[in-house]
């Protein structure tokens, strides 16, 4: 009971204390937070019933620990029994102590949790975090933390000679315990027995903004071995670098002005379609398909593509205020972030600074046991290499400066463009988080593809790995990020890697790849018949030797989220406002988030468009002055940092025919003369100031 409430009181503390905090994502937005308040009181009360059960639960296991210690040092010390108000101190310091413990040991695991109050803060709590961090590490902190507990539960040399009777007394017991342990360990267990299907297997294996050139034995030695076994498709590109747009492109094989998901915030009805996609089209064969993701994948419960399983976390308004309320408990949170607490709160598994590429790993295996002999189709989708970077001890400081003390010392907060740019220390400490979450989720597909060799299954499985798109990481002053443009290679470039168990013949493979070719491909190599709508063709003759001969790959821009855009000039842009005067709650629709429809055309309308051609790249940019075309080499200048459009005005004009002969494709749009505009599309006015629109009762 004291245990409980000693953390019902924490929590109350903290939850009012988050309360009076207006800032949505780091950014000032009092109007998001009061309408939230008003509006979706609901959510807020949901979620205060679910930290005080977890309060309880927490409090209940602090205080039970501290009962059975309490207990042990009697056992071990022969302490005389103590009076009710000193038994109850006591308990109280047993308490604090083991929830101070396990608090410090997660501000060395999972720094990222805490960092808004310790190392945000300065001071002595920012002094602790760092000497948790970079002094001590888990490993210190364990040995220190043990010391500790053994010298309460122990005391002063006076007391050794009781111990010494106690320690015959626990080694007569821990023979007893090991002998039975060991009986327990090789007792002979029968496997289930399972009809196995012939069929191939497919496992692809992704990951958020994995950047092409990141597969290298210094950052990724997993992959990098990985890739000396497979056929590698150097030149593979992705049509839209947003997560959302990217993923349905790879798996219905389809461009997204076909498919019609054109940004992360599409509304009910465009995802409501029959997208007769990959997934259910090998589910209607047979096929045990399953996705399993942590955050970065929340888009898979929203969308329906086919798999009989899905195992990511959701996105809709209740979990976002649940996430924001968690991430305030800083006493729950250590025992939140562990596998038991994610499965008892799955918001834990949404969190973007909580991202478990190990448990996705562990997941996935277990995907693959449900197979049960049916061949499988299984996505799965690791989320750390994803802004903020968030990854574990020793994720994020592998690769960066132990002396920073900036402002992103552990990870890299997306505040929407409202922070000061960063400085050149705080790009390459940026840079070094991002290998640094790179090279865990590395470690867990090695897990991965070490669990499918256990299970004997490596040699009929197809192995893919790829990204949804890759990251921009401050090149050339563009900026950070993905989707806002197209110049460079950072964020368009993909890794794309296929091993097929049958016939493991690796060699790399030069010439256009594109993220359309991808279900064609898994089609023929599982032998489905695939729609015959399909924008992409099948690479399965690149596998076997047989040369590229796609002439021409395209891509575009996501959706703008601030009106500044680094990468994008003023004059490039047609301008609309940032994502927090866009978007929209449909109530009656669980809460979800989706963007306005009045700001769809013009969202649709400003994109940046680009063709590759085996040497060149043209990117088309709409303006109010008319279509920009910019012309670049991608093989001696991949920054594009040299507009050649005026130097090769034939190449110009063939490559801005072909690009527009793919945009006019959409049938949203129509060229008047030098200008995109909308086409069959209502004239609705958009609200000029909103910050966001509610619908719905």
């Amino acid at each position: 009971m004291l245990g409980a409430l000693w953390m019902l009181g924490q929590t109350a503390w903290l939850a009012r204390r988050a309360s009076s905090d207006s800032r949505v994502g780091g950014v000032e937005a009092s109007q998001v937070t009061d309408a939230i308040q008003k509006h979706f009181a609901h959510h807020i009360q949901d979620t205060s019933w679910l930290l005080v059960g977890c309060a309880l639960g927490v409090g209940w296991m602090l205080g039970a620990a501290a009962s059975g210690l309490i207990w042990l040092r009697a056992w071990l010390v022969g302490n005389e029994r103590p009076t009710w108000p000193r038994l109850h101190l006591e308990a109280l310091g047993w308490i604090a102590g083991l929830q101070g413990g396990a608090l410090l040991l997660a501000l060395a695991r999972r720094p990222q949790l805490y960092e808004e109050f310790f190392y945000g803060a300065g001071g002595a709590r920012r002094l602790l975090q760092v000497l948790c961090t970079d002094v001590l590490g888990q490993r210190g902190l364990a040995l220190l933390l043990m010391l500790a507990l053994v010298a309460a539960l122990v005391g002063g040399p006076g007391r050794w000679g009781r111990l010494r009777e106690r320690w015959r007394v626990l080694r007569r017991g821990g023979a007893g315990a090991l002998l039975a342990g060991a009986l327990l360990a090789v007792w002979p267990t029968s496997p289930e027995a399972r009809a196995e299907d012939p069929r191939v297997n497919v496992l692809i294996l992704a990951a958020d903004s994995l950047r092409a050139d990141r597969l290298r034995p210094g950052i990724a030695p997993r992959l990098a071995a990985f890739s000396q076994g497979a056929v590698g498709f150097e030149e593979a590109r992705v049509s839209l670098p947003r997560t959302f747009p990217s993923w349905v492109t790879l798996l219905t094989g389809k461009y997204p002005h076909h498919h019609g998901i054109r940004n992360m915030f599409p509304s009910r009805a465009a995802r409501a379609r029959d997208f007769d996609a990959l997934p259910g089209r090998l589910q209607q064969a047979g096929y045990h398909t399953a996705v399993v993701s942590d955050y970065a994948g929340d888009i898979f419960p929203r969308i329906r593509l086919g798999f009989s399983r899905v195992d990511t976390p959701t996105f809709h308004l209740g979990e976002l205020v649940r996430q924001r309320a968690i991430e305030a408990q800083i006493g729950l949170l250590p025992f939140l972030d562990t596998r038991a607490g994610r499965a008892l709160v799955p918001s834990m598994l949404g969190h973007n600074r909580a991202p478990d590429a190990e448990g996705v790993a562990r997941r996935a295996l277990q995907a693959i046991d449900e197979a049960r002999g049916k061949p499988f189709f299984l996505v799965t989708f690791f989320s750390t290499a994803h802004f903020p970077y968030a990854s574990p001890d020793p994720g994020y400081r592998r690769f960066t400066d132990a002396g920073y003390r900036g402002r992103f010392k552990y990870q890299k907060v997306n505040t929407l463009g409202r922070e000061a740019p960063p400085d050149e220390h705080d790009e390459r400490q940026i840079r070094g988080l991002y290998d640094g979450a790179v090279s865990v989720v590395d470690e867990a597909m090695g897990a991965v593809l070490d669990g499918l060799a256990a299970r004997g299954l490596s040699g009929r499985t197809v192995v893919v790995v790829t990204a949804d798109h890759g990251e921009t990481l401050f090149e050339q002053g563009r900026g950070h990020g993905h989707g806002d443009h197209l110049f460079g290679e950072e964020a368009l470039a993909v890794p794309l890697l296929f091993r097929d168990g049958r016939r493991p013949e690796p060699r790399r493979v030069w010439g256009l790849a594109r993220d359309v070719d991808l279900a064609p491909t898994l089609y023929e190599l599982t032998g489905v018949a695939p729609p015959g709508d399909l924008d992409g063709v099948s690479l399965a003759p690149a596998l076997r030797g047989a040369p590229l001969t796609t002439e021409h790959a395209f891509a575009e821009t996501g959706l703008w989220f601030t009106e500044e855009t680094p990468g994008v000039p003023h004059d490039l842009r047609l301008p609309y406002p940032d994502i927090s005067r866009m978007g929209e709650i449909v109530r009656d629709a669980g809460d979800d988030v989706v963007l306005q429809q009045a700001y769809f055309p013009t969202t649709v309308l400003a994109k940046h468009r680009a063709v590759y051609s085996r040497d060149r790249k043209l990117i088309l940019a709409p303006t109010r002055q008319g279509l920009r075309t910019l012309l670049f080499d991608p093989i001696a200048d991949p920054a594009n940092l040299r507009d050649l459009s005026e130097l090769e005005p034939e190449t110009s004009a063939r490559l801005k025919s072909t690009l527009l002969q793919w945009v006019l494709q959409d049938p949203m749009l129509e060229l008047r003369g030098e200008h995109l505009i909308p086409r069959g599309v209502a004239a609705e006015r958009a609200p000029a100031s909103e910050t966001f629109r509610l619908e719905g009762p």
